[in-house]
C-alpha cells in the first residue's frame, strides 16, 4: 500500500544510522522532520479511512440491490421492512439499520422509521432484526457481515490517529522547551586553542623570544 511505501522512504533512515559524536548533523531539526513524517502518517490515516467509507457504501448499495431483485422474486413473501443507510459525520462513520413501518394518514399511506440498537460490539444481533422476512434476512446478514469489518477497522484507525495526535502534541510540547546549549560552542571554541594561545587569552602572556635588545 501505499502507505507503507511512503514509510520506507522516510529520509529518517539515513539520521538513524548517523554518527553523532560529531556535529555533522546540529543543522538538522530533528523535531520538525518527525512532525512532517506524523503528518504524513495523519493524512494516510484519512485516506485509509476514505476507502472503508466509499466500501460501505457500496455495501449499502448492493443491499438495496438485492433487496429489489429478491423482494420480486419472493414477492409471495410479501415485501421487505428493513433499510440501512450509510453516511459519513466529520470524524465518525455511520452505518445504521432501520425497520420502516407503513402508517395510513388522510394524505396517504406513509411510511416512517425506526431506527434499530446495535448495543456493544461492532455488529447488530440477530434479535435486532426479528420479524424479518427469511429472504430478506440472508441479505441483512450478508451486507452486516461486511459492515461488523469495517466498523472494527474504522475503530483501529480512530486509535491510531488518536496516538499520533498524542505523539504530535509531546514533539510540539518539546518544541517550545529546548534547552539552551550555545554555552557549548564557546567551550567548543576554547577547546580548539594552541596551548600558546590558551596562555595568551588567560594571562596577557606569550612565549614569543625576548628581543636581545632587551
Amino acid at each position: 500500500m501505499q502507505f507503507m511505501e511512503d514509510l520506507s522512504n522516510v529520509e529518517l533512515s539515513s539520521l538513524a544510522s548517523a554518527d553523532f559524536s560529531s556535529t555533522s548533523n546540529d543543522g538538522v531539526d530533528f523535531i520538525q522532520t518527525q512532525l512532517e513524517q506524523i503528518e504524513k502518517m495523519q493524512e494516510q490515516v484519512e485516506e485509509f479511512r476514505d476507502v472503508l467509507a466509499a466500501e460501505a457504501k457500496q455495501w449499502c448499495a448492493r443491499f438495496y440491490s438485492a433487496h429489489k431483485i429478491l423482494r420480486d422474486v419472493e414477492h409471495k413473501e410479501g415485501r421487505g421492512f428493513f433499510g440501512t443507510r450509510v453516511r459519513r459525520i466529520g470524524n465518525s462513520l455511520s452505518i445504521v439499520w432501520y425497520r420502516n413501518r407503513l402508517v395510513n394518514t388522510k394524505q396517504g399511506v406513509k411510511t416512517y422509521s425506526n431506527h434499530l440498537k446495535k448495543g456493544q460490539g461492532f455488529r447488530y444481533p440477530k434479535s435486532a432484526f426479528r420479524g424479518a422476512k427469511k429472504w430478506e434476512m440472508e441479505i441483512i446478514e450478508a451486507t452486516e457481515d461486511r459492515y461488523a469489518l469495517i466498523r472494527e477497522r474504522w475503530s483501529y484507525l480512530t486509535v491510531i490517529l488518536r496516538e499520533l495526535d498524542k505523539l504530535r502534541r509531546s514533539f510540539e510540547k518539546q518544541k517550545d522547551g529546548l534547552p539552551d546549549f550555545s554555552f557549548l560552542e564557546q567551550e567548543s571554541f576554547s577547546s580548539t586553542k594552541t596551548p600558546d594561545e590558551a596562555l595568551t587569552s588567560e594571562t596577557g602572556l606569550t612565549n614569543n623570544p625576548i628581543p636581545d635588545s632587551a
